[in-house]
This record gives C-alpha cells, sequence and structure tokens, in this order.
C-alpha cells in the first residue's frame, strides 16, 4: 500500500447496518486504487458514512522493487473474468 485516504461524513452506531462496496480504478502500469464505500441503512435510507481510497503498488519481494502489474490480476480487478 503506497497511500491512503479517508473522508468520514457520518457518524455510526452499534446496531446500524453498514454496505460496504468495494471498488478498483486509475490503473498503471505497477498499480491502482481499491475505492471503498461505506454506507448505513436507516428507514430505507442510505447515508454515506465514510468514503476511502488505498493506493495499491505491485512488489517484487525477491528483487526488492516495484513490479508490473500482471495481466491476469488487471482484468480480474476491472471485473472482466
Amino acid at each position: 500500500m503506497a497511500d491512503v485516504a479517508i473522508e468520514f461524513k457520518a457518524e455510526a452506531f452499534y446496531g446500524d447496518v453498514i454496505e460496504v462496496s468495494i471498488g478498483a480504478n486509475d490503473f498503471s502500469r505497477a498499480g491502482f486504487d481499491l475505492v471503498y464505500r461505506l454506507e448505513k441503512k436507516r428507514e430505507d435510507k442510505k447515508q454515506t458514512m465514510a468514503i476511502a481510497k488505498t493506493g495499491m503498488v505491485c512488489f517484487d519481494y525477491n528483487l526488492k522493487k516495484v513490479a508490473a502489474l500482471p495481466e491476469n490480476a488487471l482484468v480480474k480487478l476491472r471485473g472482466q473474468y
């Protein structure tokens, strides 16, 4: 993980039902972003509690350097299996 950003929008309380959505975007040669949305359900409405992003970088631990994003991972992250 190269970086993370979180923007809190609303409080959550014990007993709240929370729905989490995750997606991937901003693909590059060696990385991508994972984006998150946390929403709570109340009285048939959804309220965004937080949005977040983690910047992910592929790394070859044997060579100790940044590596290219594998094509099969890119296909799966884009939802094109």
